[in-house]
């Protein structure tokens, strides 16, 4: 996780995230559930995530799983992905103006595509150098690497990794869990997420889900949202498995 990625992404969504934690530092509730009779009989009354009965905004029931805690207004999300350097081009509006940076031995990229590395941390080029196929840019260092990694230095598994702002009663470092939120797409949905970190320039109750490599939507502020993900993940429920 890239320290000046939240900077950057709150610009683009600031709006909706300041609502987000408006609500959940003050009326909405948290409801956990210690028990796991309580937890078992929460997963057969709410799939899958407590959205009632059935399915719902086109979502099929889960097998029960055992849950330890829903959050719900609780958290507010945000998503990192890794842009490829391939669908930075002239005639998709992006500035493809030769650059380099210091530790990239003269290497030359689309300048836009800097700038996303540079909020994302890492970007898959199109032709790898001494075999690594990313250039990375951590607090300001830039380099080569063979794939990308958290701030522990693990691998980032798209669809996985997570980093928290903060450790929050049960979600917290190694803690797997699941989210829910209406209009998300279904891989997100379908997700088992784990904790990877914690910090890195997040904010207390913030989630930063990876999402993999992509192309990102367009230049400028869209440069930090993935293609794939057009919409923000808004107002989140976080149920914690056991």
């Amino acid at each position: 996780m890239n320290a000046n990625h939240l900077a950057f992404g709150l610009q683009a969504s600031g709006a909706i995230l300041g609502v987000a934690l408006l609500l959940g530092s003050s009326v909405l509730a948290v409801k956990e559930y210690e028990s796991s009779e309580e937890a078992s009989a929460l997963g057969a009354m709410l799939p899958p995530l407590g959205f009632g009965n059935g399915s719902r905004d086109g979502l099929a029931s889960d097998a029960e799983e055992e849950i330890a805690a829903i959050y719900a207004g609780v958290f507010y999300a945000t998503v990192y992905y890794t842009p490829l350097e391939e669908a930075f081009l002239e005639d998709a509006g992006f500035d493809v103006t030769p650059a380099t940076r210091q530790g990239l031995r003269g290497k030359q990229f689309p300048r836009d595509f800097l700038k996303a590395v540079e909020v994302e941390g890492f970007g898959r080029m199109k032709t790898p150098v001494d075999g690594k196929k990313y250039v990375s840019c951590c607090r300001g260092r830039w380099d080569y690497a063979e794939a990308p990694l958290d701030s522990c230095g693990q691998l980032l598994r798209a669809f996985e990794s997570t980093a928290v702002g903060a450790d929050y009663e049960l979600v917290r470092s190694q803690a797997n869990f699941r989210v829910q939120a209406m209009g998300m797409p279904p891989a997100f949905r379908d997700a088992r997420w784990k904790v990877c970190d914690t910090g890195g320039g997040l904010k207390p109750r913030q989630i930063d889900f990876y999402w993999g490599e992509d192309a990102p939507m367009g230049s400028g502020l869209k440069l930090s949202c993935p293609r794939g993900l057009p919409d923000p993940i808004v107002n989140p429920t976080v149920a914690v498995l056991r």
